[in-house]
Protein backbone atom coordinates (compact mmCIF):
# COMPACT_ATOMS: atom_id res chain seq x y z
CA UNK A 1 0.00 0.00 0.00
CA UNK A 2 0.62 3.42 -0.87
CA UNK A 3 2.38 5.71 2.33
CA UNK A 4 3.38 8.90 2.86
CA UNK A 5 6.74 7.37 3.37
CA UNK A 6 6.89 5.97 -0.19
CA UNK A 7 5.68 8.95 -1.73
CA UNK A 8 8.76 10.66 0.22
CA UNK A 9 10.90 8.10 -1.20
CA UNK A 10 10.49 8.09 -4.22
CA UNK A 11 9.90 12.05 -4.83
CA UNK A 12 12.05 13.15 -7.21
CA UNK A 13 13.17 9.89 -8.62
CA UNK A 14 12.60 9.00 -12.47
CA UNK A 15 9.12 8.48 -11.82
CA UNK A 16 8.82 12.40 -11.65
CA UNK A 17 5.12 12.07 -11.11
CA UNK A 18 5.00 12.91 -7.15
CA UNK A 19 6.70 15.92 -5.12
CA UNK A 20 5.35 18.38 -2.51
CA UNK A 21 3.48 21.04 -3.72
CA UNK A 22 4.04 23.74 -0.56
CA UNK A 23 2.51 26.52 -2.57
CA UNK A 24 -0.92 24.63 -2.65
CA UNK A 25 -1.22 25.45 1.52
CA UNK A 26 -0.87 29.10 0.71
CA UNK A 27 -3.83 29.06 -2.16
CA UNK A 28 -6.04 26.94 -0.46
CA UNK A 29 -9.57 28.65 -0.50
CA UNK A 30 -11.88 27.39 2.33
CA UNK A 31 -14.89 29.44 1.58
CA UNK A 32 -15.78 27.19 -1.48
CA UNK A 33 -18.08 24.86 0.01
CA UNK A 34 -21.57 25.05 -2.19
CA UNK A 35 -24.02 24.89 1.10
CA UNK A 36 -22.01 27.59 3.24
CA UNK A 37 -23.91 30.36 1.29
CA UNK A 38 -21.24 32.08 0.85
CA UNK A 39 -21.11 33.04 -3.36
CA UNK A 40 -17.57 32.56 -4.03
CA UNK A 41 -16.01 33.92 -7.45
CA UNK A 42 -15.32 30.09 -8.61
CA UNK A 43 -18.69 29.11 -7.38
CA UNK A 44 -19.74 31.67 -9.54
CA UNK A 45 -18.39 30.92 -12.46
CA UNK A 46 -19.57 27.15 -12.05
CA UNK A 47 -23.00 28.08 -12.03
CA UNK A 48 -22.81 30.72 -14.68
CA UNK A 49 -21.48 28.39 -17.14
CA UNK A 50 -24.52 25.60 -16.37
CA UNK A 51 -26.71 28.56 -17.21
CA UNK A 52 -25.14 28.50 -20.96
CA UNK A 53 -25.74 24.69 -21.77
CA UNK A 54 -23.50 25.27 -25.02
CA UNK A 55 -20.64 26.17 -22.69
CA UNK A 56 -21.68 23.29 -20.40
CA UNK A 57 -21.70 20.87 -23.43
CA UNK A 58 -18.45 22.02 -24.60
CA UNK A 59 -16.71 21.61 -21.96
CA UNK A 60 -18.15 18.04 -21.16
CA UNK A 61 -17.28 16.95 -24.88
CA UNK A 62 -13.86 18.48 -24.24
CA UNK A 63 -12.97 16.98 -21.03
CA UNK A 64 -14.01 13.64 -22.82
CA UNK A 65 -11.67 13.57 -25.79
CA UNK A 66 -9.07 14.91 -22.81
CA UNK A 67 -9.92 11.83 -20.73
CA UNK A 68 -9.83 9.03 -24.04
CA UNK A 69 -6.55 10.34 -24.91
CA UNK A 70 -4.81 10.68 -21.67
CA UNK A 71 -6.33 7.76 -20.16
CA UNK A 72 -8.78 5.50 -22.33
CA UNK A 73 -6.31 5.10 -24.78
CA UNK A 74 -4.09 3.56 -22.30
CA UNK A 75 -6.03 0.39 -21.42
CA UNK A 76 -4.89 -2.91 -23.51
CA UNK A 77 -9.10 -4.07 -22.88
CA UNK A 78 -11.08 -2.81 -25.99
CA UNK A 79 -14.42 -3.56 -24.29
CA UNK A 80 -13.19 -1.49 -21.13
CA UNK A 81 -12.00 1.23 -23.25
CA UNK A 82 -16.25 1.49 -24.80
CA UNK A 83 -17.19 1.40 -21.04
CA UNK A 84 -15.26 3.88 -19.65
CA UNK A 85 -16.68 6.25 -22.88
CA UNK A 86 -20.59 5.21 -22.12
CA UNK A 87 -20.03 6.08 -18.33
CA UNK A 88 -18.56 9.03 -19.01
CA UNK A 89 -21.07 10.21 -21.88
CA UNK A 90 -24.16 10.03 -19.46
CA UNK A 91 -22.59 11.41 -16.51
CA UNK A 92 -24.22 14.76 -16.06
CA UNK A 93 -22.53 17.75 -17.90
CA UNK A 94 -22.10 19.35 -14.30
CA UNK A 95 -19.67 16.95 -13.50
CA UNK A 96 -17.38 18.50 -16.27
CA UNK A 97 -17.80 21.83 -15.35
CA UNK A 98 -17.88 20.92 -10.85
CA UNK A 99 -14.43 22.08 -9.41
CA UNK A 100 -12.81 19.14 -7.90
CA UNK A 101 -12.75 20.28 -4.45
CA UNK A 102 -16.27 21.58 -3.80
CA UNK A 103 -15.26 22.56 -0.51
CA UNK A 104 -11.74 23.81 -0.76
CA UNK A 105 -10.48 21.71 1.56
CA UNK A 106 -8.56 19.05 -0.68
CA UNK A 107 -7.41 18.31 -3.54
CA UNK A 108 -4.03 20.88 -5.43
CA UNK A 109 -5.30 24.35 -5.60
CA UNK A 110 -5.21 24.13 -9.70
CA UNK A 111 -8.41 21.59 -8.95
CA UNK A 112 -10.17 25.09 -7.10
CA UNK A 113 -11.56 25.58 -10.68
CA UNK A 114 -14.80 24.98 -12.92
CA UNK A 115 -13.53 22.19 -15.22
CA UNK A 116 -10.93 20.59 -12.71
CA UNK A 117 -12.88 17.31 -12.13
CA UNK A 118 -10.98 15.90 -15.50
CA UNK A 119 -7.68 17.08 -14.05
CA UNK A 120 -8.37 15.09 -11.01
CA UNK A 121 -9.52 12.07 -12.56
CA UNK A 122 -6.19 11.91 -14.64
CA UNK A 123 -4.21 12.10 -11.31
CA UNK A 124 -6.31 9.60 -9.54
CA UNK A 125 -5.50 7.02 -12.87
CA UNK A 126 -1.80 8.51 -12.95
CA UNK A 127 -1.31 7.51 -9.21
CA UNK A 128 -2.92 4.19 -9.76
CA UNK A 129 -0.88 3.40 -12.38
CA UNK A 130 2.41 3.90 -10.76
CA UNK A 131 0.61 1.93 -7.56
CA UNK A 132 -0.21 -1.20 -9.78
CA UNK A 133 3.75 -1.95 -10.47
CA UNK A 134 4.41 -2.53 -6.68
CA UNK A 135 1.74 -5.40 -6.93
CA UNK A 136 2.79 -7.45 -9.47
CA UNK A 137 -0.73 -7.75 -11.42
CA UNK A 138 -0.65 -9.01 -14.67
CA UNK A 139 -1.78 -6.78 -18.03
CA UNK A 140 -5.55 -7.76 -17.72
CA UNK A 141 -6.07 -7.15 -13.63
CA UNK A 142 -3.85 -3.88 -14.27
CA UNK A 143 -6.50 -2.69 -16.76
CA UNK A 144 -9.16 -3.32 -14.12
CA UNK A 145 -7.91 -1.21 -11.54
CA UNK A 146 -7.36 1.43 -13.96
CA UNK A 147 -10.88 1.04 -15.43
CA UNK A 148 -11.82 1.95 -11.57
CA UNK A 149 -9.40 4.55 -10.81
CA UNK A 150 -10.96 6.36 -14.19
CA UNK A 151 -14.06 5.98 -13.52
CA UNK A 152 -14.06 6.05 -9.18
CA UNK A 153 -16.27 9.51 -9.34
CA UNK A 154 -18.25 9.21 -12.44
CA UNK A 155 -21.17 9.39 -12.97
CA UNK A 156 -22.29 11.28 -9.28
CA UNK A 157 -25.64 12.42 -9.58
CA UNK A 158 -26.15 16.42 -9.10
CA UNK A 159 -29.22 18.83 -8.62
CA UNK A 160 -29.71 22.04 -9.86
CA UNK A 161 -28.08 24.14 -7.53
CA UNK A 162 -24.74 22.46 -7.99
CA UNK A 163 -24.61 20.10 -4.90
CA UNK A 164 -24.50 16.17 -4.77
CA UNK A 165 -27.61 14.60 -4.92
CA UNK A 166 -26.96 11.66 -2.52
CA UNK A 167 -29.58 8.16 -2.83
CA UNK A 168 -30.74 7.90 1.01
CA UNK A 169 -27.98 5.31 3.03
CA UNK A 170 -25.53 5.66 -0.10
CA UNK A 171 -22.77 7.40 -0.87
CA UNK A 172 -21.64 8.83 -4.42
CA UNK A 173 -18.57 5.65 -4.31
CA UNK A 174 -21.62 3.49 -3.84
CA UNK A 175 -23.93 4.91 -6.29
CA UNK A 176 -21.21 5.30 -9.00
CA UNK A 177 -20.23 1.59 -8.22
CA UNK A 178 -24.46 0.27 -8.83
CA UNK A 179 -24.47 2.55 -11.86
CA UNK A 180 -21.06 0.87 -13.38
CA UNK A 181 -22.43 -2.59 -12.34
CA UNK A 182 -25.56 -2.12 -14.05
CA UNK A 183 -23.51 -0.99 -17.14
CA UNK A 184 -21.29 -3.78 -17.10
CA UNK A 185 -24.11 -6.51 -17.02
CA UNK A 186 -25.67 -4.53 -20.24
CA UNK A 187 -22.47 -5.05 -21.82
CA UNK A 188 -22.19 -8.57 -21.19
CA UNK A 189 -18.94 -8.77 -18.61
CA UNK A 190 -17.92 -11.69 -16.56
CA UNK A 191 -19.03 -11.45 -12.77
CA UNK A 192 -15.73 -11.33 -11.24
CA UNK A 193 -14.70 -8.92 -13.68
CA UNK A 194 -17.21 -6.78 -12.56
CA UNK A 195 -17.18 -6.69 -9.04
CA UNK A 196 -13.18 -6.35 -9.16
CA UNK A 197 -13.90 -3.12 -11.16
CA UNK A 198 -16.97 -1.74 -8.84
CA UNK A 199 -15.34 -2.79 -5.83
CA UNK A 200 -12.74 -0.27 -6.84
CA UNK A 201 -15.32 2.40 -7.25
CA UNK A 202 -17.51 1.80 -4.37
CA UNK A 203 -14.42 1.56 -1.51
CA UNK A 204 -12.46 4.19 -3.07
CA UNK A 205 -13.88 6.71 -0.31
CA UNK A 206 -12.92 4.46 2.18
CA UNK A 207 -14.40 1.36 3.82
CA UNK A 208 -16.06 3.62 6.51
CA UNK A 209 -18.47 5.45 3.39
CA UNK A 210 -19.61 2.02 2.02
CA UNK A 211 -21.02 1.05 5.35
CA UNK A 212 -23.82 3.35 4.61
CA UNK A 213 -25.06 0.65 1.87
CA UNK A 214 -25.31 -2.61 3.81
CA UNK A 215 -26.62 -4.53 1.22
CA UNK A 216 -23.95 -3.73 -1.49
CA UNK A 217 -20.80 -4.03 1.27
CA UNK A 218 -22.64 -7.52 2.12
CA UNK A 219 -21.83 -8.42 -1.60
CA UNK A 220 -18.66 -6.65 -2.11
CA UNK A 221 -16.60 -7.17 1.38
CA UNK A 222 -14.61 -10.03 0.13
CA UNK A 223 -13.54 -7.54 -1.62
CA UNK A 224 -12.27 -4.81 0.84
CA UNK A 225 -8.79 -5.78 1.15
CA UNK A 226 -7.78 -6.54 -2.04
CA UNK A 227 -5.47 -4.64 -4.66
CA UNK A 228 -8.72 -3.26 -6.77
CA UNK A 229 -10.09 -1.49 -3.89
CA UNK A 230 -6.81 -0.30 -1.78
CA UNK A 231 -5.17 1.09 -5.10
CA UNK A 232 -7.80 3.05 -6.36
CA UNK A 233 -8.86 4.44 -2.68
CA UNK A 234 -4.93 5.33 -2.03
CA UNK A 235 -4.77 6.73 -5.21
CA UNK A 236 -7.33 9.34 -5.17
CA UNK A 237 -6.59 9.76 -1.09
CA UNK A 238 -3.28 10.87 -2.26
CA UNK A 239 -3.98 12.83 -5.27
CA UNK A 240 -6.71 14.92 -3.48
CA UNK A 241 -4.35 15.99 -0.87
CA UNK A 242 -3.06 19.18 -0.80
CA UNK A 243 0.37 18.76 0.26
CA UNK A 244 0.79 15.97 -2.86
CA UNK A 245 1.28 17.40 -5.97
CA UNK A 246 0.81 14.23 -8.64
CA UNK A 247 2.45 15.84 -11.89
CA UNK A 248 0.29 15.21 -14.97
CA UNK A 249 0.68 16.61 -19.10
Amino acid sequence: MLSIQSISAYRNTKYGIIYSDKNSLNKRNTNLSFGSGIINPIISKYMQILANPAKALAMKEKGIRVLKRDCIEQLKNDKLKKLCEIVFEKSPVEMFVVPASSQGKNHPADEFYPGSMVKHTKRVFQMAKYAITRYGLDEKEQDLVLTAAMLHDFPTKFIPDGAIAYKKGVDHAVNNAIFIENEMKQMGFEEKIIEKVCAGVGFHSGRFDAHVNKDWLERYKMYQNTPYAFIVQEADYYASRPQVFVKID
